[in-house]
């Protein structure tokens, strides 16, 4: 029912045969993966400790989610045989003060994806001192349905990727990562925030990218915000992203069906 690791070091339990219901991980060092593939459908979720035996030795704790320290191969990757659900968050982001990228996320299912849980890839924030470096990239995040299935990201599903912010004004604030959601055949629905900014906090910096990508469904945005510099949209069915709260400066769309529509607010 439950796969649970532990380790300063990479995890990689991406044998095709495995078959879980909950799947939890804690990575203790910065730059060290974790990776899991399973046959059929898994929830990213909370395993507690089962065991006591050797005096305690086998106690685990209990583990809730996916995390990493991030850097560029602190990375999280899930693949899913059915339905791939994040009901505990999944954190790549660097420390404070380390000036390292945020990990990389990558969730691919053959069925549906739905986020009930946070994803953050934020980067570090800069050194301390008054020494002009550059604060961690925002790690990218690449959520992917690739046979027959919605994403659907729900209420709490945030997806954050922003850029580490700058701890000294002569500092240069961390760039935002890539944000994509993609079905080969489904949906896409928003509920909540996704956000790819720029750190804050001394000087430059770039927001990054948010995009989307669907066949046979619409991509809709029942609620949340999309922030990033650059907002892309594909689509063979319609596209709607009009909540109010969006802010991006640069917008792309193209719809490759006839008696569809694009709109958008921001």
């Amino acid at each position: 029912a439950n796969v649970k690791a532990v380790s300063d070091s990479n995890v990689s339990l991406t044998r095709t045969g495995n078959n879980a219901t909950t799947i939890a991980a804690s990575v203790t060092a910065a730059n060290k993966a974790f990776s899991y593939t399973d046959t059929d459908g898994v929830s990213v979720g909370q395993v507690s400790a089962d065991s006591t035996q050797d005096g305690g030795a086998a106690t685990l704790g209990t583990v809730t989610g996916l995390t990493t320290l991030g850097n560029t191969g602190g990375t999280v990757t899930v693949s899913a045989g059915g339905l791939l659900t994040v009901d505990q968050a999944i954190n790549t982001k660097a420390g404070a003060n380390s000036a390292l990228a945020g990990g990389a996320v990558v969730l691919k299912s053959t069925g549906a994806v739905t986020l009930n849980a946070a994803i953050d890839t934020t980067g570090g924030s800069s050194t301390a001192a008054a020494d002009a470096d550059t604060a961690g990239a925002g790690g990218n995040v690449f959520v992917y349905s690739s046979t027959s299935g919605a994403i659907t990201q729900a209420v709490g599903g945030t997806i954050t990727a922003k850029g580490g912010n700058a701890a000294d004004a002569g500092d240069v604030n961390g760039t935002g990562g890539v944000v994509t959601l993609r079905t080969v055949s489904g949906a896409i629905t928003l509920n909540d925030v996704i956000t790819t900014g720029a750190g804050t906090g001394g000087t430059g910096g770039a927001g990054g990218t948010i995009q989307f990508k669907s066949a046979g469904g619409d991509i809709t945005q029942p609620g949340g915000s999309l922030t990033a510099a650059n907002v892309k949209a594909v689509s063979d069915s319609n596209v709607s992203l009009t909540r109010a709260g969006n802010n991006a400066t640069t917008i792309a769309a193209s719809v490759t069906a006839a008696n569809k529509a694009f709109s958008y607010t921001d």
